[in-house]
């Protein structure tokens, strides 16, 4: 996507996600193919595929560390840092922003030295992470 269009997904998926926690439901398996991407209008809609992982609860910091080490190991190495720090930014929402730097680094402890793996057209692609 280039540059705007890119800026409006990354912030529409990231306020989904902020969304789903102010209601108190929040993915416990949040790998990108777990998600539908819709697009609507000049933005996106992201339904949740994998509805039976769902945790009925506002997540806390280590719920989000999670879902975003799970976004970071399910996309492409492609998606730049800058990209990845701004979609966290909106899965916290105006209630955490403060506390982005501090989720990335729970979220890089979690990964370790997992690989990325995620489905293109050609199948599973395995990259190093970033």
């Amino acid at each position: 996507l280039p540059g705007k269009r890119r800026l409006r997904f990354l912030h529409d998926f990231g306020r989904s996600l902020a969304r789903m926690a102010d209601r108190g439901v929040w993915p416990g398996d949040a790998k990108a193919c777990n998600f539908f991407v819709l697009e609507k209008g000049d933005g996106w809609t992201f339904p949740l595929v994998a509805v039976d992982s769902l945790k009925l609860r506002q997540p806390d910091i280590l719920d989000v560390a999670q879902a975003f080490m799970q976004l970071t190991l399910s996309t492409p190495r492609a998606v730049s840092r800058r990209a990845r720090i701004r979609l966290v930014r909106e899965m916290l929402g105006r209630r955490g922003r403060r506390d982005w730097k501090e989720l990335v680094q729970m979220s890089a402890k979690l990964a370790g030295t997992e690989k990325i793996l995620y489905q293109s057209d050609a199948g599973d692609v395995t990259e190093p992470q970033p």
